[in-house]
């Protein structure tokens, strides 16, 4: 038995956040016996793993059939097979030899019959012995009043007082088994009856136990005789004291003689027995697969074991009145992830023979705290036109005291999720959208997990220039040579610059300002940015010759434009050799280009909306003009 708590001692000693790849399980044998005997016809054998990867079941096949669980009988002598079966299909097997061992000892009495008188010295002792085997045997003289004599060794005698058939019993201490044989006892000479009583057997125990009520009743051969009572101890000088008491209380274990005493005839009736002392206390033991229970780990199952015979089990359980009848029970982690002692658990056996008991406790723990969980990042929380990227870090700690549990380990990323983000595990994400992610972490000291959020906020801020429409094209017409342009901007226009795009070669000044001096007509573009977002937004601002193309024309060769207003389709005609026409819009946004164009040009306006529009005009010869043209 020390052998199989040892070895269940150091499988629950194994380190239970390890990772298991594979099952390893230990057979205990709870009857505390390898083989099959007449003290123990049937072994136990029940099955603890340490394996908490997922749920492991047992089989068991052998001489005495299958079965399935994990407590398990064998009654017959041969090799069982014992496998632990999981549900990630991690299996493990074990083999184990049961032997048998129930051969009964040889014994030899004698006399087996004589006749006995009223007196009691014609009493012949019977003597036994044992023959095969001679050690680690002990014989029982039981009286046909029920009690019985003990004598250890190998030889024995016993007086037998009273008349009827008497057993002698001889044990073998290391298998339990007997061999039992007769002798009577005969009498015609009046010899009263005897018969004895004791609650616990003729044994002294523990607690109700402790003491043995020995009753005696004896009857004369001539009715209604009065009768008188006597138990004398070992080794007494008193022969016989007339007493009418038939009750004793013994306490002290040893060989004692009962008498009965015929008042009238002086006959006796004796019969040797033993009180026997049983004091010991059922061998018990408590293991448990943890004693910390935690998010990863949330049950831990109590083994109570005792291999000492005929007892009964009872629990003592926190905050409830269960105390079942069985070997192991189960406990969960509560409701409270920050109550670390889930309280102190005790097992007791009761030995049924003796009203002898033991207990033991244990104390389990729980940790669930659960991990801080924390999202942070470095720069700004909000992106903007200048950053647009913001990198999310996981920041989380664990949640576990210090001096409680080991807090050494990382809190680990499980996932991240987030507007147009991909899942991801790892320890930071680049967030490109604005709105809110989410971060679960899991703390490797105790598998519990926790919930962060962030949001991420939009600071893009973009100038509004020329909206909803920009300024009406500047003109620039003879004999003026240059004009100040500058677009419409809309709100707060603090900490902006500006940026100019020019046409052709025109000659300016104010370019990175918000008023520019041009000398040539054109399409403008201005870029007005906004230094605190970095956003930049694009106007256009059209110069033109707003008094028509009549003073550029070469020779006095004018260009058509027919028809004008017109409410689609235009024609456009000249007699000078045109390089290219530009469509513009009132807002000075450049729509089409029309290159190496012939004298008769069709311009198809039917998908723009109706308005004022103006034909830019280049010739061979370098003339610029412009000319005003209105859909209706």
């Amino acid at each position: 038995m020390k052998k199989h708590l040892l070895v269940l001692a150091a499988l629950f000693a194994l380190s239970f956040n390890a990772l298991k790849s594979q099952i390893t399980f230990t057979i205990l044998n709870t009857s505390g016996s390898n083989s099959i005997t007449c003290a123990t016809p049937t072994i136990n054998l029940l099955c603890i793993t340490n394996y908490t990867a997922s749920f492991v079941t047992y089989t068991m096949a052998g001489p005495s059939g299958t079965a399935i669980g994990n407590n398990f009988q064998a009654t017959l002598p041969g090799t069982y097979t014992l496998t632990a079966f999981s549900t990630s299909m991690v299996n493990a097997t074990q083999t184990l030899a049961i032997g048998i061992n129930t051969q009964a000892p040889v014994s030899a009495v004698t006399p087996t019959t004589q006749n006995i008188t009223c007196s009691f010295t014609s009493v012949t002792t019977v003597s036994a012995s044992a023959t095969n085997p001679t050690s680690n045997v002990t014989h029982y003289f039981i009286s046909p009043l029920g009690s019985s004599l003990n004598i250890p060794g190998s030889f024995a005698t016993y007086v037998p007082g009273v008349t009827g058939t008497h057993t002698h019993v001889l044990i073998n201490n290391v298998n339990g088994c007997k061999t039992n044989k007769l002798f009577l006892v005969n009498s015609v000479s009046g010899i009263p009856s005897l018969s004895l009583s004791c609650p616990q057997n003729f044994t002294l125990g523990c607690n109700s136990n402790s003491v043995c009520a020995v009753g005696l009743f004896g009857q004369s051969t001539v009715p209604f005789t009065p009768m008188s009572y006597t138990v004398l101890s070992a080794g007494s000088t008193t022969n016989y004291i007339t007493n009418s008491q038939n009750l004793y209380t013994l306490t002290t274990p040893g060989t004692y003689t009962a008498i009965t005493h015929d008042n009238n005839s002086s006959c006796e009736a004796r019969v040797l027995f033993s009180i026997s002392s049983n004091t010991s206390s059922p061998n018990i033991s408590l293991f448990t697969n943890t004693q910390t229970l935690s998010c990863t780990n949330t049950l831990s199952v109590l083994y109570g074991i005792s291999t000492s015979p005929n007892t009964t089990y009872s629990w003592s359980i926190p905050g409830s009145t269960l105390n079942p009848n069985t070997y192991s029970i189960g406990v969960s982690t509560n409701a409270s992830p920050n109550n670390s002692v889930l309280g102190t658990y005790s097992f007791m056996v009761t030995d049924n023979s003796n009203a002898c008991t033991s207990e033991t406790t244990i104390v389990l723990y729980q940790n669930t705290y659960p991990p801080n969980a924390l999202i942070s990042n470095a720069g700004p929380n909000a992106v903007t036109c200048s950053t647009p990227s913001v990198t999310l870090s996981n920041q989380s700690t664990t949640g576990i005291p210090p001096s409680t549990f080991n807090n050494t380990l990382p809190v680990n990323v499980l996932y991240w999720s987030g507007p147009s983000t991909p899942t991801s595990s790892g320890n930071s994400i680049v967030a490109f959208s604005v709105g809110n992610y989410s971060l679960l972490v899991q703390d490797s000291n105790n598998g519990c997990t926790a919930l962060a959020t962030y949001s991420l906020g939009d600071a893009r801020s973009y100038p509004i220039v020329n909206s909803p429409a920009g300024p009406p094209p500047y003109c620039l017409d003879p004999p003026t040579t240059s004009v100040d342009i500058s677009p419409i901007l809309s709100g707060a226009v603090t900490n902006y610059t500006y940026y100019w795009i020019i046409p052709g070669a025109a000659t300016v000044t104010g370019q990175n300002t918000a008023t520019l001096n041009t000398n040539a007509v054109g399409a403008y573009t201005i870029l007005v940015t906004n230094t605190v977002s970095g956003c930049t937004t694009s106007g256009q601002v059209l110069v033109t010759v707003c008094t028509g193309i009549e003073n550029l024309i070469v020779s006095a060769r004018p260009f058509v434009l027919y028809p004008n207003p017109g409410s689609g389709v235009f024609y456009l005609e000249t007699t000078q050799t045109v390089d290219a026409i530009m469509l513009f819009n009132a807002e000075g946004k450049r729509l089409k280009d029309y290159i190496n164009v012939s004298l008769k040009t069709e311009l198809h306006l039917e998908n723009e909306p109706a308005g004022l529009y103006f034909l830019y005009i280049r010739s061979k010869d370098g003339n610029t003009g412009t000319v005003k043209l209105i859909k209706e």
